[in-house]
Formats: C-alpha cells, structure tokens, sequence
C-alpha cells in the first residue's frame, strides 16, 4: 500500500532545526542528507518556506549528486527544487533524464505537473498530476495540487466541471491526512469551490475557520459578506463587509456590494453615499453606479436616475440591468419611446459582426428582448409596432423571434378572451372555442381543459332553445338539438386534442381522460379522436388503433404519415443510472461487485457499475479511461454505447476496450461517483 504522504509534513519546523543540527556533526550521512533536502522541499512547496527553502533542497541535492551522480533521488530531488525556484529549464533536463527509469513514481508525475504547469501546458499538466494521483492513491499531496489547478483553471475557463473536480481532489487531501485539514490554503480553496457550486453552508464554515488566520483573514470577512448576501442575509453581509473594509478601505468592489445590502435593506442614502465612494475609487465601477440609480429612483428622484443609468450604459453599452432599468422610465415617460428604440436595435443587430471578445450582436439581441418584454407586459397595443419592425431586418432569427412575439401576444389578448368561457363551457361550447382552445393549449392548464370537457344533456337543451329563433314544431326543436349536440362532440374532440398536446409536453392527469375515451363503446367518433390524442402524445396502443381504423377506410397511405409524425422514436437515456445487481458485469472488464469481493476485496469499495442504454461499464475503467483518453483512438463513425452521441454532438467518442463512449458520458460517471463520495463527506461535518 503507498504511503500516506509523498513528503514529510509533521512538526516540520523542529524536524528541519533537529535534523540540520545532526546533519552538521557528520555531512557524511547520507540518508540524513537526503532526509532533510526532502523537508526543506516540503517546506518550500506546500508550506511558508517558498524558495529560500527550495535553495536549501538545492543545495543538498546538489552535494548528494557530486558525490553519486547517479543518485536518481537527488536528481528528482534536484527537479523539484528548481520548479520551486521558477527555473522550469533547469528542472525539465533533469526529468527528461528521469523519464525512462522513473515515470512509474508518484513523485515524479507530481514534478512533471509542475513542470508542465510552468511551461503553460495545462493539459499535460492535468494529466501527470491525474497519473500521481493513480499512482499513489493515498498520499494526499497530488491531490492537493490537482485540486488547486483546477480551481485556478476553472476560474479562468468558467468551468464547472473542473470546480467540481477541484473540489473532490481537495476534499481527498482532507480525507487522507490530519496535517492537510490545517493547511490553510487548502482550506481557502475548497471553501471557493463550495461558495461556487452553491453549498453555501459549508463555505460558510469552512471561511469561519479561516478567520484566525492573519494571512486569510480578509479574503475570508469578503467571501463570507458575498455569501450573506446571495442568502438575502443582508446585516450579516453588513457586518462581514465593513469588517473586510476596515482592512482594506480601498476595495470599490467590496463597497459596491455594501452599497447592495444598503439598498435592499432600504437605507437608500446610505446606498448613495457608499456607491459615491466606490466611484471615487474606481469611476468604472458599473455595479456601483447601477445602484446609485436605483436608490434615486427609490426616492422618487426620476430625473437624477435617469442621469446616472445614462451615464452608466454610455460607460457600459453591454450593461443589461442598467438598459432594463432605463427602459422602463423612459417608456412611462414617453409612450412612443418604446417604438423608436425598438426600429432603432433591429437593424444594427444584422449589421454587427460577432467577435470572440465583445459579441455586439449578443448585446443588441438582450436589448431586443428587453423592449419586446416591455411591449408584451403592455399589451397588443404594441402588435403592429412588432409586426413593422420585421421588415427591419433580413436576419432570419430576428425576423422569426419578432413574429413569435407578435403570435405570443395575440394569444394572450385570445387569451383573455377565451378564459370565461371556458369556465362557462356549457353556456359558450363551440367549434370555435374548441378551435381556439387547441391553438393556445400552451397558455392554458390541464386542469382548465378538463373542466372545461363538462357538457351535459342540459346544455345542449339550453343551447338548442336560447341560440335560436321559438322553434315552429317539435321536429325542428329536436333537429335543432342535434345540431347542438354534434357541435358540442366537435368542441369536446378538439379539447381532448388540445389535452393531447399538454400531455405530449409533461406527463398529467389528462392522459388518464384521454385512455377513458379511447375505450368508450357508446361513442366511437369520440374514441377514435381519443385514440388519435393518445397517439399524438406518444402513446403506441393509440398508434395501433388509429392504424387498424384507417385499414378499413383504405386510407393507408395516411396512416403512415401519422406514423411519421407521432411514432416514438426508440433511444437509449442519456443518462447513467447505479447498478444494484451485484452479479450484473462491467461490458469493458468483466468484473462485479460479487466477483471483485471474492478475487481482489480491497476494490469493492469504489466499485460502482454504471448503466446507460443497454451497456454497462464500472467506476475503475472510467477512471482507467480518463487517464488513457489522450492515447485512445476515436473513430470517426463512433456511436455511444452509453447515450447514442456521435462525434457531431460531443467532444469526442474513444474506443476503450471494445466499447464506444462519448466525453460527456465519462464526464458524467465521473461526477455521479465524487458526487456521493462529496455528500458523504460534508454530512459528516468536516
């Protein structure tokens, strides 16, 4: 079993004093040399003794190797010392030298990371620090500094997979070693990757513990006020914040944010003055001037408002909650703004390239949204202004997005206008209704359509009596009656269609009706339109008997584009589920849970198989596959086992051992497994 650390850590500043005292009264020993070069490195490169302590290791190592030049602990020693002096050159010699004879060891791969890290290689970097951590399991100081990596290259990347990555290798350091629970860095970094991912209590704890630690102090008091603040526990967020500015008084970010909780406790001056002051620090501050408009705006100050909400989008063109904020008082103040700013955005949109750094067309675009959002909170008043802005633009988006909005809004104006009648059914059923009803099943609920399926016999006597002229005789009343009756049938069919499409959408209690209907004996023209609904949301018994109904109208032709259009296609889940058979075997190796407790029992622990579709794989090849994937092939015409991803759909699809798996599927095994190793860990409190 490796040993739980790579270096040593315990009491390290009396271990360097006592063994250099003993060091000194014979420079002859050699294992002693060696001994204190190895903690002057492990003071230098995970503790507070930075590089005066890597010259120190230096310094050994080097007498060590005039003395055996083919000392290969020397000379690894040797690497890893110039990588903590910021001489990767130096370093990158020695492990070429190295590689043949010991890129099997931990220790190496550690120093090939940081190497690679120096040389600006981050992919490499990950992967020999992922391979240290293979290879030593246990020992915790490769997983400590790939959790550090990828929390720094997630900051850059915004990845959230690599936060969750970084947050796992940490978490493992913790488990693996008492010392690392003290290392305070450590401890910052995984209380970022929790504040990230949204498990705020635990930050909350973890940044507590670093408040009597001078060195983090500050950052801890910023954190802790930020996560206050995304908890609406805005006089605790006060307090962090003017303890974190009574450090450094000169963070506009920071008073920005103490100028937020002002502002959302309703302390509007006090907003004012804050904000006033992050802008005297830094004018750019877009945060600072946005709530400064919004507490004038508070205090019934409109003009002033709208002077600073201008002066911060001519500062900030792609500041949208300064422009929303702006929208709205420029259109209560002026009704025709609305339309000009609107045919004023539309044709800029097409004209603006998009660029990598700065996407104009994604600004114009969030603009866009926000005018339309305004115009549909109006109402259809705005409909012809919508429907003449597509004429404005040639962009195919644009133009179809307009259009939506100009339908979304007769909808709801339909909308509002159907409603009563739907809760009246029995007083306004018609073809129409039900007409208009299937056109806006989005915009109505389940629950609606079904009461509204309520017609009884006295509705139709009703209808048959109140919708027309006094009846001559009894023969035209029961004709009229009939009528009646066929045109509540017509509306009851297209509401069963429109309760078709919702439960198309989401599964609800109207498929229950519809299955109800499809079997009603009484009335067949009703069953068969029940049947169609259950066909149109995916239901294959609905499929078969509209296929058997149109075989005797020899319509075959058309049953078949109804298949087209309705049948559900077979695919596999994009998603992996756990195994819980303990007999059932990985596709790649062959091993189960049962077989692994009878051969090698030391692995069951981690064991964990994996389903997706109709193939299986386990937790130790997923992690083989991650280490290998740089080296694997990746076919062309490749399909996933796992989800039925191609090469167009992912990042890549490697063949590992026969099976075919996508990036994504990997990606997500790999989280399904830290993620519960993650719960377990914090529901112990640590």
């Amino acid at each position: 079993m490796a040993q739980k650390s790579l270096f040593p850590h315990n009491n390290l500043e009396w271990s360097i004093r006592n063994n250099l005292a003993r060091y000194e009264a014979d420079t002859t020993n050699v294992r002693l040399r060696l001994r204190l070069a190895t903690m002057y490195l492990s003071s230098g490169l995970f503790h507070e003794g930075g590089e005066a302590h890597c010259t120190e290791a230096l310094k050994l190592a080097r007498k060590q190797l005039k003395e055996d030049p083919s000392s290969e602990v020397g000379h690894l020693i040797a690497a890893l010392a110039y990588l903590g002096k910021d001489r990767p050159e130096s370093a990158a010699v020695i492990l070429d030298e190295l590689e043949e004879s010991m890129s099997e060891g931990s220790m190496f791969q550690l120093a090939k990371g940081l190497l690679h890290r120096a040389l600006g290689d981050m992919s490499s970097m990950l992967q020999a620090l992922e391979l240290a951590c293979h290879l030593s399991p246990e020992a915790w100081e490769p997983h400590l500094q790939l959790g550090q990596e990828q929390l720094r290259l997630a900051e850059i990347q915004g990845s959230f997979f690599l936060i969750e990555q970084a947050q796992y290798h940490l978490i493992q350091a913790i488990s693996l070693d008492e010392q690392a629970a003290n290392n305070a860095r450590l401890i910052h970094d995984l209380a970022i990757t929790c504040h990230v991912i949204g498990r705020y209590s635990e930050a909350e704890r973890y940044f507590q513990r670093l408040l009597h630690v001078p060195s983090y102090e500050a950052r801890a008091r910023k954190r802790l006020g930020q996560i206050a603040y995304r908890l609406q526990k805005y006089n605790n967020a006060l307090n962090h914040l003017r303890k974190y500015l009574q450090m450094q008084p000169d963070d506009s970010e920071a008073l920005a944010k103490l100028g937020l909780c002002y502002f959302n406790l309703e302390q509007y001056d006090r907003a004012r003055e804050v904000c006033r002051k992050a802008i005297l620090i830094d004018s750019y501050n877009h945060t600072a001037r946005h709530t400064m408009g919004r507490s004038l705006l508070a205090k019934g100050l409109e003009k002033e408002a709208h002077r600073v909400f201008r002066e911060n989008l001519d500062m900030f063109p792609e500041h949208i909650p300064t422009y929303r904020y702006l929208v709205e008082l420029r259109s209560s103040d002026d009704h025709s703004w609305l339309e000009k700013a609107l045919f004023a955005e539309v044709p800029v949109y097409t004209l603006q390239p998009v660029s990598p750094e700065q996407d104009d067309r994604a600004m114009t675009r969030s603009r866009i949204e926000i005018l339309l959002g305004q115009m549909y909170q109006e109402g259809s008043q705005w409909l012809n202004s919508i429907l003449r802005s597509i004429h404005y633009t040639q962009d195919e988006w644009l133009r179809f997005y307009l259009w939506q909005v100009a339908c979304d809004l007769i909808a709801m104006e339909k909308q509002d206008e159907i409603h009563p009648k739907l809760k009246a059914a029995g007083l306004y059923f018609s073809k129409a209704l039900g007409q208009d009803s299937l056109i806006l099943a989005d915009q109505l609920t389940s629950s609606e359509l079904l009461d509204a399926m309520k017609i009884t016999q006295e509705d139709f006597k009703r209808a048959a009596s109140e919708r027309y002229a006094p009846a001559h005789d009894v023969a035209e009343h029961r004709k009229r009656l009939e009528e009646e009756r066929k045109k509540a049938r017509n509306y009851q069919a297209l509401i069963l269609l429109a309760l078709a499409l919702k439960e198309a959408e989401s599964k609800s209690s109207a498929g229950d009706l519809l299955k109800e209907w499809s079997s009603n004996t009484e009335d067949s023209d009703m069953a068969i339109v029940a049947n169609l609904g259950l066909a149109v949301s995916g239901d294959r018994n609905g499929l078969k008997f509209i296929q058997k109904h149109i075989k005797t109208k020899s319509q075959a032709d058309l049953f078949r584009g109804l298949a087209r259009e309705f049948t559900m296609k077979p695919t596999v889940s994009p998603e992996l589920f756990e195994v819980q058979d303990r007999q059932q075997t990985c596709n790649c190796c062959g091993n189960s849970e049962n077989k692994l407790s009878k051969e090698e029992p030391s692995k069951v622990k981690n064991f964990v198989l994996l389903s997706g579709g109709t193939s299986r794989i386990c937790s130790h090849c997923i992690a083989d596959l991650w280490l290998q994937r740089g080296e694997l092939e990746q076919p062309l015409d490749s399909i996933c086992a796992l989800c039925g991803n191609t090469h167009l759909d992912v990042y890549s699809v490697y063949l590992y051992k026969g099976m075919e798996i996508c990036h994504s599927c990997i990606l997500y095994a790999m989280g399904t497994e830290q993620r519960r190793e993650l719960d377990l860990f914090f529901r112990d409190g640590r």
